[in-house]
């Protein structure tokens, strides 16, 4: 209906020039507004919650093993979806440990705004209990991955570390309320050793992208076009977000997981050189994006994929 397409428009430009800096939330300790839990090959299908300071919550806890740390965007849970999808990938794969941030009840806000300050807190807040757990137990390598508002929040864990965490790799970084050119207040490249960026619905709000299309990581992988994704029936009308494409960034994370073929991509300046032929990959090929992307990769690649699963195309 056309009044429903009117509140779409007027409400993506709003949050388009919202600002989010936190500084106004507060998360409760009697009774937490968010939650970490824990998943282990010895607690698959049943969650721990970890609470600081409760030696006992870290239990289940395997020492000395990797860790993976996965969070959620707006209006989503850190039990459902993409979420539980790659933390049984990852347990399949290996020995670890995998905590989801779930901060739904922030996250869930029909109030964008106050969600996207909320990010902050979470990151502080989650970053804070990360440094208890290293002085209870030998933590091994921290791998953190946070979809569309939540990868500011990863971003925020890496600031607030004592420790400087391994690799975060944020898919499809949310756009409004962020202001690419402040480094500071939304994920970068330096809030870990290694930061990585998968761009799927990467434009402007009038388009209907929702992410930060500038390359902010590391390494900044744009799938297809960046923009929008093929099997994606975007309408292409003004403002009305892409969401189909925007949920792709966590979909091709977890078939890099587990997948036979891979993503592979190319170093390019644009799409459009890209389909030209005037990209190719240097003498050691092409670089692997998602769960097995190389740390010593920089720059901007481009890569294809498939309208429907498997999406990965494998070697170029």
């Amino acid at each position: 209906m056309l009044w429903v397409k009117l509140l779409q428009i007027t409400f993506a430009i709003c949050i388009s020039y919202s600002v989010c800096d936190g500084a106004n939330v507060r998360l409760r300790r009697s009774t937490p507004n968010m939650r970490l839990l824990l998943w282990t090959r010895n607690n698959r299908n049943t969650f721990d919650t970890i609470v600081k300071d409760d030696l006992s919550s870290l239990s289940k806890f395997r020492s000395g093993k990797n860790v993976y740390i996965m969070t959620h965007g707006w209006h989503d849970s850190g039990t459902t979806g993409w979420i539980m999808r790659a933390k049984n990938e990852f347990l399949n794969l290996e020995d670890c440990n995998v905590i989801s941030v779930d901060w739904r009840e922030l996250a869930d806000s029909n109030w964008y705004p106050g969600s996207c300050s909320s990010a902050r807190k979470c990151g502080e807040y989650t970053a804070n209990v990360l440094d208890w757990i290293r002085t209870q137990k030998d933590v091994g390598s921290v791998h953190i991955i946070g979809h569309s508002l939540g990868a500011h929040l990863v971003g925020y864990i890496g600031k607030h570390s004592q420790t400087k965490i391994e690799r975060i790799l944020g898919l499809d970084p949310a756009k409004p309320g962020f202001d690419p050119g402040r480094s500071s207040r939304r994920l970068s490249k330096g809030d870990a050793a290694f930061v990585e960026i998968i761009h799927t619905n990467s434009g402007s709000v009038a388009s209907g992208c929702i992410s930060i299309s500038k390359a902010i990581g590391d390494a900044d992988f744009y799938a297809n076009d960046g923009k929008h994704q093929p099997g994606c029936d975007h309408s292409r009308i003004p403002f009305v977000p892409d969401n189909c494409s925007h949920q792709r960034a966590p979909a091709y994370f977890v078939e890099s997981i587990r997948s036979g073929n891979g993503f592979y991509a190319v170093p390019c300046s644009s799409w459009k050189n890209l389909q030209r032929g005037r990209c190719e990959c240097p003498n050691e090929g092409c670089a692997l994006v998602g769960r097995y992307t190389d740390a010593s990769v920089r720059g901007s690649y481009y890569f294809e994929t498939n309208g429907s699963s498997p999406y990965a195309k494998g070697r170029i």
